[in-house]
């Protein structure tokens, strides 16, 4: 059996008894009808993740258990792979790149029944675009190594400038312009005993 086999079966077992454990308890979003919600407005979670089950969809994000299964993947490849996915332009349904699905994945709030307020989101968003910049740096570096570019600094300009900057078009664009709501409202939301 190959690895490709060995994950989608072993994804599939995964679904199927979270599926049956999340039909014992559904989850729902407990949101009153009149709330209005200027960040969920902004991200438009409730309607990519309509009808969806909220509790199977959260664990999506989790690791596969098996190690050796991360170990046998080509490590540039992969690279090449999260590069690529970052470089996908937003146009028409932003939901059809990978990377903001995930993002919004990312933000149910699995104990609550509901998504992820602005203030609680922005740690996650901000570990999402440090890991993206981290992966630019070693597919630059890997470029370099492989002679497809001369220098190391041009092909990180050429990456950062076509989908790392804020009016690029492209999923870190749209995490950098979430982030930054996500912050204003944080600054300017009280929180239990403090004054802000």
């Amino acid at each position: 059996m190959t690895v490709r086999e060995q994950v989608e079966l072993q994804l599939a077992q995964r679904l199927e008894a979270q599926g049956q454990a999340a039909a014992a308890r559904p989850l729902q979003l407990r949101r009153h009808a009149l709330e209005v919600s200027l960040w969920l407005e902004m991200t438009r979670w409730e309607q990519y993740l309509a009808g969806k089950d909220l509790a199977v969809a959260a664990r999506l994000v989790d690791l596969p258990e098996e190690r050796k299964l991360l170990a046998a993947l080509d490590v540039d490849g992969a690279l090449r792979f999260c590069v690529t996915l970052l470089d996908h332009c937003l146009v028409g349904k932003v939901y059809d790149s990978i990377v903001l699905g995930f993002l919004a994945v990312l933000g149910i709030n699995e104990p609550s029944g509901c998504f992820h307020d602005a203030c609680h989101y922005t740690s996650y968003l901000s570990a999402f675009v440090k890991i993206a910049q981290l992966l630019v740096v070693q597919r630059a570096v890997l470029a370099a190594d492989s002679s497809e570019t001369e220098f190391l600094a041009e092909a990180l300009e050429e990456m950062q400038d076509r989908f790392m900057v804020y009016e690029s078009r492209s999923p870190m664009s749209w995490a950098l312009k979430l982030r930054l709501y996500s912050k204003k409202v944080r600054e300017s939301t009280t929180s239990l005993g403090f004054i802000v």
